[in-house]
């Protein structure tokens, strides 16, 4: 899931104040956090009437994110996002220095900036398809009467007058746009083109709430994303260039739990292929996920132990406590609980109880984190009777793949579906790139933006069902 804890988040607007110095420029500072190191590029331009700002974090393929605070103030600067709990607090130190520190929920670190000649270099995706191309691409959008809202999204035709099998694509946790983008990657567009020029015709859309998609996206879950690729599909149908019995759902992460979720619901789905999917509750994906990506980052065993100690037991109380201030207080007092248990480890004793049952509630307790926590697959899935590829990389930290692939394998035969494949890619993180780690801090800094070890495991696997 892409659903993670980032140290930087996308931030958007901006306001600002005067300042008796220029400020104006690219700053740059390297951010240390525990054994991860950022670069951020925090680019200021004034205005008539202070200051705005962008920010670039390349090791994270964000660029040009405009901020949601910039205030200038005689020498002193502030930065911020609010909406993720970011603040920069930075002192003027001559025209080469900021001198500052990041602030992050109970996280607060020192962050030097200085001035940069040059922006943020741009990121390298060798994999990015470029025109001209050997198959008919259109735009539209598709309306989901039930949920009031319309899909916009783009339809790849390969060439030929037969009725070809059709792949959905439905994408991971989080707001996405139509090709999946994230860190500079757009995966779902080096997907679709891979699959157009070999004979699969391909939909990919904006989430709802995404881009030029209507609808709200904040406060939706899987059972609600499911009806949009329900209508997605009902529009296929119409389509005499695809065959009706060969439309199928290719879901990523949250989207491979989409799929079972739409093939239970719905008639008509011809196949699924789920990518990195979830086979168990989202409750053990992410104790399992947390422990898996700190551990990559080198923390130590006592420190994993300790944290799994606190989440595991904060998710039973955001689960347990529909009320907000009600399962604060139970947080804090399982916070202090923590703390004092584990204060000599490193760190410990300078968390806030308060701050981190904030931070906790605001990570647990929202519509959608609370579905995903407590709604187990198994059961879908052992309804699903289409022939279904699971296919996941060997290094995916975040829905780890011994315990999704053997779950969902379980359920499938518990179900008496035979026509199934599942495959683990060797050395594959999350996002189907070749990695050392698989630790998403590696995502960005990778120029592959799929294997093709993936890409031809999936169309491959398509193509027979057309046999």
């Amino acid at each position: 899931m892409k659903r993670t804890a980032t140290l930087v988040i996308f931030l958007v607007g901006l306001i600002g104040t005067t300042a008796a110095q220029d400020m104006s420029g690219t700053w740059k500072g390297l951010l240390e956090i525990s054994s991860m190191q950022l670069e951020v590029f925090f680019n200021l331009k004034k205005t008539e009437d202070g200051y705005s700002g962008t920010m670039d974090v390349p090791t994270q393929g964000a660029k040009g994110l405009p901020l949601d605070k910039v205030e200038v103030s005689d020498n002193q600067i502030v930065l911020g996002f609010s909406g993720a709990g970011i603040t920069y607090e930075g002192e003027y130190q001559g025209d080469e220095l900021i001198a500052g520190t990041f602030h992050q929920g109970p996280v607060s670190e020192p962050l030097n900036l200085t001035r940069e000649e040059q922006a943020a270099p741009e990121l390298e995706r060798p994999q990015e398809p470029k025109g001209p191309f050997p198959y008919t691409v259109e735009e539209g959008t598709i309306p989901n009467a039930a949920a009031g809202l319309s899909l916009a999204g783009t339809l790849t035709l390969p060439e030929g007058d037969a009725p070809v099998a059709a792949a959905i694509l439905i994408s991971g946790s989080g707001p996405q746009n139509r090709d999946e983008e994230l860190m500079g990657h757009k995966p779902f567009w080096v997907l679709a083109d891979h699959l157009t020029r070999n004979g699969i015709a391909v939909l990919r859309y904006d989430d709802r709430g995404v881009g030029q998609s209507t609808g709200e996206f904040q406060g939706a879950t899987s059972q609600d994303f499911s009806t949009d690729v329900a209508a997605v599909m009902s529009y296929l149908k119409t389509r005499a260039e695809i065959d009706p019995n060969l439309i199928g759902l290719v879901g990523h992460s949250e989207g491979g739990l989409i799929a079972p979720l739409v093939a239970t619901d719905y008639e008509g789905v011809g196949f699924i292929v789920s990518m990195g999917g979830p086979g168990v509750t989202g409750k053990e994906i992410i104790l399992e996920q947390q422990r898996l990506i700190t551990a990559a980052q080198g923390v130590p065993v006592a420190i994993l132990d300790a944290n799994k100690d606190f989440h595991n037991g904060a998710i039973d109380i955001v689960l347990a406590n529909e009320d907000a201030e009600e399962a604060m207080d139970k947080l804090e007092a399982h916070a202090e609980t923590v703390i004092e248990k584990y204060a000599h480890l490193p760190g410990f004793a300078q968390l806030v109880p308060a701050e981190l049952a904030e931070g906790t509630y605001q990570q647990y307790g929202g519509d959608w984190f609370r579905y995903f926590l407590v709604h187990d697959p198994a059961p879908l899935w052992e309804q699903v009777e289409c022939p279904v590829l699971s296919v996941i990389g060997e290094n995916d930290l975040q829905v780890p793949a011994e315990m999704n692939t053997t779950a969902i394998e379980q359920s499938l035969k518990e179900g008496g579906n035979q026509d199934f494949e599942a495959i683990i890619l060797p050395g594959l993180n999350h996002l189907f790139q070749e990695s050392e780690t698989g630790s998403p801090a590696e995502y960005a800094t990778i120029t592959q933006t799929m294997s093709p070890s993936a890409l031809e495991a999936i169309t491959e696997w398509i193509l027979e069902l057309e046999d």
